[in-house]
């Protein structure tokens, strides 16, 4: 597993030039997701790809098109989906402020960038998310950055009894996986903080598991308050 810095861009994109899928394994609760998503973005809206955009959100087809509509420029506000607010981490506050941002990028890149959700509450979670992510590629998107739960997003392999999310994507598309390194700070999941040190796979070596390791020098924890607030501004976005 390599270490990258956000700021090694040419690395960046001779990978986003050489898959087929990006997958950002996260720790949820954390603020600063969201912005490794929006720098990733900026260096593939670099590349000549078309780009799609996909969260761990549990969304209707509804909620989907909503979005969908919002980031294209063709809705000046969204209606907000309960699981924005009852997410578990997987939406903060700056994760609003990425679909503004990806809203702008649309307007100077010709709309580009496509969104997507892909949470199952299926049995065969990691199978039936896997599909979905290769039906978004099947659509005619040449790149797909997806974000997700570092475990959903780690290979376990051939020696394994668990068949992850990943691990199916990999035999299908070309796919580079990574690994969000948090140094130190704070996580916010379910109104309960916790030390980012204290989690599990932030402490064992994820060398075996993971293409890439980007270090993220201080976690800061996604605030409800904060999120509520963004989400008010979100449906009151003028044109």
């Amino acid at each position: 597993m390599k270490t990258l810095s956000l700021s090694d861009e040419n690395t960046f994109v001779e990978i986003f030039k050489s898959n087929d899928l990006v997958i950002v394994g996260e720790m949820h609760g954390v603020l600063e997701n969201a912005q490794v998503i929006q720098n990733l973005l900026e260096i593939a809206l670099k590349t000549d790809r078309q780009i799609a955009v996909a969260f761990e959100w549990l969304l209707t087809k509804s909620d989907e098109e909503n979005l969908q509509s919002f980031v294209m420029g063709k809705s000046s506000n969204i209606t907000i989906s309960k699981f924005f607010t009852d997410s578990d981490g997987r939406v903060t506050a700056s994760h609003i402020e990425l679909l503004k941002k990806i809203r702008e990028y649309n307007h100077i890149f010709n709309n580009r960038i496509t969104i997507h959700a892909f949470d199952s509450e299926q049995n065969n979670r990691e199978e039936t998310m896997a599909k979905k992510i290769t039906n978004i590629a099947s659509e005619g998107e040449n790149l797909v950055i997806l974000t997700t739960g570092s475990f959903h997003a780690k290979r376990f392999g051939l020696g394994s009894t668990f068949t992850s999310m990943a691990d199916v994507l990999s035999n299908n598309l070309r796919t580079a996986n990574f690994f969000l390194k948090y140094i130190s700070g704070t996580v916010q999941v379910e109104d309960v903080l916790y030390d980012v040190r204290e989690s599990e796979m932030q402490n064992d070596n994820q060398d075996d598991y993971f293409d890439y390791q980007i270090e993220i020098p201080n976690a800061n924890p996604a605030t409800e308050k904060l999120l509520l607030t963004k989400l008010q501004e979100l449906t009151t976005l003028e044109r």
